[in-house]
């Protein structure tokens, strides 16, 4: 190399030694600095570009949703599946009557007949089918479903009362049904799904639109407004364990086995009916991650601690980055989606839990 180029290779190196440093100057107009949080960090050079706030603790939203995803992909098997037990609790008579109970052992699958994967559907006609293999032609007693194995099944602290009527606010539950969702048509009360044991309160005033109020875990409707106008909308099921129940019985007295409702005991004689597979969990997070789904979020949290309270499965998804060496300092997790406005993370946090699923 000449000594004429050696002058200029070395002011090359030192530039692009301070590139990183002023590649990204932070110099937004109006940029609140109290509330925004900056990181960029080249994996390549291993050298952070931009470094602001990054421990501040803020609200995440639906950022939320990645942490949940990634500790899941850390702590289970992307191959696993939610497994929903169907079976007749009971003893079988000669004439082809079940002396028992249907039951329905629900686990906190969130994906159970949801639009959007084809292969939940059917969920009922399956559990007829399997009954018809058995031999029942008339059952005694009722549908039932068990939601036992589901502890806790209360709204995450900090969701928003306003927000748990419609769809993208419905809580996860051990039995959840068509998405936890359902249309209702005003003002004649039609819902689809049926859905039963709805009230609805009506308040005429001389407003011209429609507001609709429920509480959380009510299953009254307060209307408000023009009463007699026609309206409908989607809104969030209160008990999704009510719709699953009412459609395999109606899916049954159309195969012309009658659900008779007797309230009998439970059995020492169970046969297994039907066993429910949900969707991969990678397939699960693949379409929750895509369409920002609160649900399907709150249900993958939910498996990383089978059987557990939500409290359980957070101090798994914390322990599992404290594991390898991730501060949780400045983090506040309540809920898996990010809908609760207690929820806080830090850029840090967030960077580092990125950092390590890239391999950076």
């Amino acid at each position: 190399m000449s000594s004429a180029l050696r002058p200029l290779l070395t002011l090359f190196v030192i530039l692009s030694c301070w590139a990183p440093a002023v590649a990204f100057p932070i110099n937004v107009a109006g940029l609140d600095t109290a509330r925004t949080a900056i990181w960029i960090h080249d994996l390549r050079l291993r050298a952070d570009l931009v470094r602001t706030n990054i421990d501040t603790s803020l609200v995440p939203a639906s950022v939320m949703k990645s942490v949940t995803s990634a500790a899941l992909l850390n702590l289970a098997d992307p191959d696993e599946r939610f497994v929903t037990h169907v079976y007749a609790d009971g003893r079988l008579d000669a004439d082809g009557t079940l002396s028992g109970n249907i039951i329905v052992r629900a686990v906190g699958d969130p994906t159970i007949e949801s639009q959007f994967f084809n292969s939940t559907r059917g969920f009922a006609d399956s559990i007829v089918a399997g009954v018809r293999r058995l031999g029942i032609t008339a059952v005694g007693g009722k549908v039932m479903i068990d939601e036992s194995d589901f502890p806790d099944a209360t709204t995450p602290p900090g969701w928003m009362e306003e927000d748990l009527i419609w769809p993208y606010g419905t809580r996860l539950q051990g039995a959840n049904f068509r998405d936890n969702r359902f249309h209702l048509r005003l003002p004649s009360c039609q819902t689809s799904p049926r859905v039963p044991d709805l009230k609805f309160n009506f308040k005429a005033t001389k407003a011209r639109g429609v507001s609709i109020d429920r509480k959380d875990g009510s299953e009254t409707f307060t209307v408000t407004g023009n009463t007699r106008r026609a309206y409908s909308d989607n809104f969030a099921t209160p008990y999704p364990c009510k719709v699953m129940a009412a459609e395999v019985t109606a899916r049954l007295c159309d195969a012309g086995i009658p659900v008779n409702g007797a309230d009998l005991p439970s059995s020492s004689e169970i046969q297994e009916i039907y066993t429910h597979l949900s969707p991969t969990f990678g397939e699960i997070l693949r379409s929750l991650m895509h369409r920002s789904d609160n649900l399907m979020a709150e249900g993958m949290l939910r498996a990383i601690a089978p059987g557990g309270t939500r409290d359980e499965a957070i101090a798994e998804v914390l322990a599992v980055w404290n594991m390898v060496g991730i501060s949780s300092h400045g983090v506040n997790i309540v809920d898996g989606s990010g809908l609760s406005r207690d929820d806080r993370l830090t850029a840090r946090f967030l960077g580092e839990i990125n950092r390590l699923s890239s391999g950076g």
